[in-house]
């Protein structure tokens, strides 16, 4: 008996599974940490610790100069009865001559402290040098140490002074204050002083005496060097009004 059909079968169509191609895990990267904290967390926590300790350290270095400071200022100088030098500098001009200008000479002041009073010396540094009186250019004084003036005995001024400049101004202020007197002559110039310098071994300390010299044209002032406890000033420029000197 035939057949109309074989006995082959039409294998049908079957799906089957996609191949996918294997790819690994990829492994993911821990978040940066610096001591265990974010990064940007850990430099404000620094930023932070380094502000205050430069405050701290500032404010010990400030309050540590402040206290230096007040002790300075609260350290009493040290008594002495002898000559204390002391850092001072003036300006003083020398004479004025026809031929040469005036020049500058720098004065060094000692502090010579005494038992009951405290006296300021120029000498030797000032010595030949011009001081204005009063800061006036119509009383010059040539200024000389360890030396006196032969004049008068009568003394016109006799009152302490603290240094020899205290001392012509003192003169000074004398001549001011008699004005008529002394251009009538019913009261004699102050044209000379006489400071005693020494704090100890004087029988008058600081005290500034006034007289009357005669200013010689060919010698000049007559000068006593036998007076080394003074310290002197003559007046080089005398003009008194009605009396033609």
């Amino acid at each position: 008996m035939s057949r109309d059909y074989s006995d082959l079968q039409v294998v049908p169509d079957r799906s089957y599974p996609e191949v996918v191609p294997f790819e690994p895990p990829q492994q993911t990267t821990p978040p940066k940490r610096i001591c265990g904290l974010p990064p940007k967390r850990f430099w404000i926590i620094v930023v932070v610790v380094v502000l205050i300790t430069g405050a701290v350290i500032g404010g010990a270095v400030g309050g540590t100069q402040a206290n230096k400071s007040k002790s300075n200022d609260d350290t009493p100088s040290s008594p002495a009865s002898t000559e204390a030098e002391q850092a001072t500098t003036e300006q003083a001009t020398t004479e004025p001559t026809k031929t040469s200008t005036s020049t500058t000479a720098s004065l060094s002041t000692r502090t010579l402290i005494g038992p009951t009073q405290t006296l300021y010396r120029d000498c030797p540094s000032s010595n030949d040098t011009i001081y204005s009186a009063l800061g006036s250019s119509n009383y010059l004084f040539r200024k000389r140490c360890n030396v006196g003036f032969a004049g008068s005995p009568d003394n016109v001024v006799n009152i302490p002074a603290t240094s020899l400049d205290d001392c012509i101004d003192k003169c000074a202020t004398y001549n001011e204050n008699n004005k008529t007197e002394i251009a009538s002559r019913e009261s004699n110039v102050c044209n000379s002083v006489c400071w005693r310098h020494r704090v100890t071994g004087d029988d008058w300390p600081g005290q500034c005496f006034g007289s009357t010299i005669q200013n010689s044209t060919s010698s000049g002032f007559p000068v006593d060097e036998d007076q080394i406890e003074c310290d002197s000033g003559a007046w080089i420029n005398q003009e008194i009004p009605g009396r033609g000197e």
